[in-house]
C-alpha cells in the first residue's frame, strides 16, 4: 500500500463544515445548553462564517457543534430548490406531537447524514489513512473514475464531496406525506420507489414524466452547482447506486449498506436514530468532547437504560407524554459512532461496541414503541384506508401522481386532499392528525378491524432492525454486534436489548361500537 500523507482536517473544509469542538477548551461539566445560546456563541466564535440551517419553525435545528460554512459545499447543496422542498416534508408522522415530539424534517435529517458521512471519513483518515486511500483508489478505479489516478489529497476531496452529496440528497426523492403516502399508494398497487425516482430527478431529460418544469430547471441548477466542484454525471450515477444500496464500495456501505453485509449501522440509520431521540427530548445537543459521558462505564449504562426505558413507557401513555417534561440525559455525541470508525480489510468497524449496542437498543425501542407503535400505526392505517377508499370511488387525483408528489410539501398535499370533492371522511382523518392543534385522537386506541390490527403487529415483528450484524472491535477481534452480546457480561444495555427484542403476541382488546366499527386497544409490555 502507498504511504501517501493526508490531512484529516481538510475533510471538514472540503465538506463545508466548521468543527467547533476545538474552540471549547473549558466548559461547565453539567451544561445542557439551548439552541439560541449555542447559535449565538458559535456564531460569535467563528466571526459570522457559520451558517445554521433554519427549518420551518425558524430556528437552527441541529444538535451538532458543526455548523455549515457559508457558501461552502454543503451550504450550496442546501440552497438548491430540490433540497429546499425537504424542509416541508416531515421525517416521521404528519402529527408533530404524538406519539412523541417529531418536528424534524427530511432536510434536518439529510444534513445530519451528510455530517455523519464526513465525520466517518474524518475518523478513517485519522486512524486508518493508508487503508482509506487504498480502498478509495480501488473503488474509484473499478468504477472508471479519473480520481483513482490522482494524488491522495485530490482523491480524498472527491470522496468527501460525493459522500456529502449522497447524505444531503439521499432523501430528495421522498414523496409528500412520506411513509404515510407510500403506504396508501401501496394499497392502490402503486409503487413509489424513491431510489429509482432519484435518477429521474437528477436526469429528468431521460424520462417523459419528468422532462418538464420544475424538474428540468431544478436539475440544471444542481448540475451547474456541482460542476463548479468537478462533479459530473458519472459521479452522480455512482452516487445513485450507493443510495440504492447496490454499490459494495466504501462510500456505498457508509450511506446504505449492501445487502450481503447484513443488518448494519450506517450513516443514514445512525443519523435518524439520534435525531429522532433528540427531537423527542431524550438526547441533548453536543457537549464539548472532554465532557462526553463514558458509555463504557456500568454506571452510565444503567443511567442510559433508565432514561430510555422511561421514554418507551411514556410512548405507551400519550396523556403522560403530553404532561411530563423529558429532560435530556445524554448528549448527542455520547452515542456518535462516527468518531470511533476504523477501516479493517476495507470494511468500517467500530472500536467501542458499548456505543454500538446502545444505538441498537435505541433503534429497537424506537421501532417497537414509536415508528410501529399503536398510536403511529393506527393513524397510518386510517389515513391510508380513507385515501384508498376515495381513489377507488373517484379515481387517482393529480396530487397523488408521482411527479406532483415530488413537487409538493406535506402541507400542500393535505391542502390538496381537503379541496377534493366528496371528501368528508378523508377530511375527518386529516383533522384528527392534529397537525396544527392538539388531537383528540391517539389515546392508545384506533378505529380499524382486527385483521388490520394484526397485520400491523406482524409487520412490527419483521421491521425491527437493530443492526446486530454491525462489525465491532472486541478484545482485538472483529465480530458482529450479535456475537458481542453473547460474549459480554454485566452490561445493562445488552440485557435490556435482549428483553426488548422479544416480541410477544400483542394484547388486542376489541369491542364493537354502535356504528359497528371495531375499536382496537393495543398494548405491549416494556
Amino acid at each position: 500500500m502507498s504511504s501517501e500523507k493526508i490531512n484529516p482536517a481538510k475533510i471538514y473544509d472540503h465538506a463545508g463544515i466548521i468543527d467547533l469542538h476545538p474552540l471549547f477548551k473549558e466548559w461547565p461539566n453539567k451544561w445542557t445548553g439551548d439552541k439560541d445560546r449555542l447559535t449565538s456563541l458559535a456564531m460569535t466564535m467563528v466571526n459570522g462564517e457559520a451558517y445554521f440551517p433554519k427549518n420551518h419553525r425558524g430556528y437552527a435545528y441541529t444538535p451538532r457543534f458543526r455548523p455549515l460554512k457559508k457558501e461552502g459545499f454543503l451550504h450550496s447543496l442546501e440552497k438548491t430548490d430540490y433540497f429546499q422542498r425537504l424542509y416541508g416534508v416531515h421525517q416521521l408522522s404528519q402529527h408533530r406531537r404524538y406519539p412523541a415530539l417529531n418536528h424534524q424534517t427530511r432536510a434536518d435529517h439529510s444534513l445530519l447524514v451528510a455530517d455523519q458521512m464526513a465525520s466517518h471519513l474524518h475518523s478513517l483518515a485519522t486512524h486508518s489513512p493508508v487503508e482509506l486511500l487504498h480502498t478509495l483508489r480501488e473503488d474509484f478505479d473499478s468504477l472508471g473514475l479519473a480520481e483513482a489516478k490522482e494524488s491522495g489529497d485530490q482523491l480524498l476531496r472527491s470522496a468527501v464531496l460525493l459522500a456529502c452529496f449522497m447524505g444531503t440528497y439521499h432523501d430528495v426523492p421522498t414523496i409528500a406525506g412520506g411513509e404515510r403516502t407510500k403506504k396508501a399508494l401501496r394499497y392502490l398497487d402503486i409503487e413509489a420507489d424513491e431510489e429509482e425516482l432519484l435518477s429521474h430527478l437528477l436526469f429528468p431529460d431521460q424520462s417523459a414524466e419528468f422532462n418538464k418544469p420544475p424538474f428540468t430547471s431544478n436539475a440544471r441548477e444542481l448540475h451547474a452547482m456541482l460542476a463548479k466542484h468537478e462533479i459530473n454525471p458519472d459521479h452522480l450515477r455512482y452516487a445513485v447506486d450507493c443510495i440504492k444500496g447496490t454499490s459494495n464500495t466504501l462510500l456505498g456501505n457508509l450511506i446504505h449498506s449492501c445487502r450481503p453485509n447484513g443488518d448494519i449501522l450506517e450513516a443514514d440509520r445512525i443519523a435518524y436514530t439520534l435525531l429522532d431521540y433528540f427531537a423527542a427530548g431524550v438526547f441533548g445537543p453536543d457537549v464539548p468532547r472532554q465532557n462526553v459521558q463514558d458509555i463504557t462505564s456500568e454506571e452510565t449504562q444503567y443511567q442510559y437504560v433508565h432514561s430510555i426505558r422511561r421514554f418507551g413507557d411514556l410512548l405507551c401513555d400519550p396523556k403522560r407524554m403530553a404532561s411530563e417534561k423529558i429532560v435530556p440525559a445524554f448528549a448527542w455525541n455520547t452515542l456518535d459512532l462516527s468518531q470511533d470508525a476504523r477501516l479493517i480489510n476495507g470494511k468500517v468497524v467500530y472500536s467501542i461496541p458499548e456505543k454500538a449496542i446502545a444505538l441498537a437498543n435505541a433503534r429497537a425501542r424506537g421501532f417497537k414503541y414509536h415508528y410501529q407503535g399503536p398510536m403511529m400505526t393506527g393513524l397510518e392505517e386510517e389515513y391510508s384506508r380513507e385515501i384508498t377508499k376515495w381513489v377507488r370511488q373517484n379515481g387517482l387525483p393529480d396530487c397523488l401522481k408521482t411527479p406532483n408528489l415530488l413537487n409538493l410539501s406535506d402541507s400542500q398535499l393535505l391542502a390538496s386532499f381537503q379541496r377534493l370533492p366528496n371528501n368528508r371522511n378523508l377530511r375527518a382523518v386529516i383533522d384528527r392528525m392534529g397537525i396544527n392543534s392538539t388531537p383528540n385522537f391517539y389515546h392508545g386506541t384506533w378505529v380499524t378491524d382486527e385483521n388490520e390490527a394484526r397485520r400491523a403487529w406482524n409487520y412490527l415483528r419483521t421491521s425491527i432492525k437493530p443492526a446486530l450484524d454491525t462489525p465491532v472491535l472486541f478484545k482485538g477481534k472483529v465480530i458482529p454486534l450479535k456475537d458481542y452480546m453473547e460474549k459480554v457480561e454485566n452490561n445493562p444495555i445488552v440485557e435490556d436489548t435482549k428483553i426488548l427484542l422479544q416480541i410477544p403476541e400483542p394484547y388486542l382488546a376489541i369491542r364493537q361500537t354502535r356504528s359497528n366499527q371495531v375499536v382496537v386497544q393495543s398494548s405491549l409490555p416494556i
